[in-house]
């Protein structure tokens, strides 16, 4: 069954086979894949690599005012422009380091740019994860807690 936009809601979790492709495209909240669906994209997709623009934009500030920045860099690599955006390679921003929100930033970017996000993790039990429970990184997200559509 195809899903629909009144389907989908807070938190959505859907299969590649059961894809509204009009809607994802217009969708006002980041769609979160955990693995590749080159079908989904939009063909004028601009793929980042944040972890290399993040790291050079943040290696000239001095180590102790890089968390109080952090998130001005993001905005400048993320909202320069409003074509469709593939991120991937980002895990540098899940450091204990910088205290984000990694979901709730995604969420936010997508109500100004279309955004698919290549997830580094896991979906079990309604969670979106990162990392192992044992790792400083880990990050456990309820998905119904963010307006974000996950794509299996």
């Amino acid at each position: 069954m195809v899903q629909n936009q009144r389907s989908l809601f807070m938190g959505s979790i859907i299969t590649g086979t059961d894809i509204n492709m009009a809607f994802l495209q217009t969708a006002r909240m980041p769609i979160i894949l955990l693995k590749p669906h080159p079908g989904l994209l939009p063909e004028n997709i601009e793929n980042v690599s944040l972890n290399l623009l993040l790291a050079e934009r943040l290696t000239p500030i001095p180590p102790q005012q890089r968390p109080l920045r952090i998130m001005d860099e993001l905005k400048n690599i993320l909202y320069k422009n409003s074509t469709p955006l593939l991120l991937d390679r980002y895990e540098m921003i899940f450091s204990p380091a910088w205290k984000l929100n990694v979901l709730k930033i995604f969420a936010d970017m997508a109500r100004i740019r279309s955004i698919y996000v290549l997830w580094p993790g896991q979906c079990k039990n309604g969670y979106l994860t990162y990392a192992e429970p044992d790792d400083p990184e880990y990050r456990n997200y309820r998905i119904t807690d963010y307006d974000v559509i996950v794509v299996k």
